[in-house]
């Protein structure tokens, strides 16, 4: 007799982010963004920190607006952000990334 084993269709990982408030850091605005994770990739960067609605619109959003992550320029979606790496976003602010 053969045993049936019956998988989901779609495997989903579970990434856990969370927004903390402004707060004052060494004189300028910074927001915490604290993840559970090693690292969180630019793109899903953007969305949590509301700098765009959707994540389909990381592509576009990046070729049009300048964004510094330690001082350097990247566009790059997948760019990793590590704990402890800052990030500017023309328009949107300066954030940083904490652990949980």
């Amino acid at each position: 007799m053969k045993s049936l084993i019956m998988l989901p269709k779609y495997f989903s990982v579970q990434r856990s982010y969370s927004k903390k408030l402004r707060k004052v850091v060494g004189g300028t605005k910074l927001t915490e963004i604290q993840i559970s994770t090693e690292y969180i990739a630019l793109g899903p960067f953007l969305k949590l920190s509301d700098c765009i609605s959707t994540g389909g619109q990381a592509k576009f959003f990046l070729l049009e607006t300048k964004v510094l992550i330690n001082g350097e320029v990247d566009q790059r979606r997948g760019r990793k952000i590590y704990v402890g790496d800052k990030v500017e976003v023309e328009g949107h602010g300066k954030f940083v990334i904490v652990g949980s």
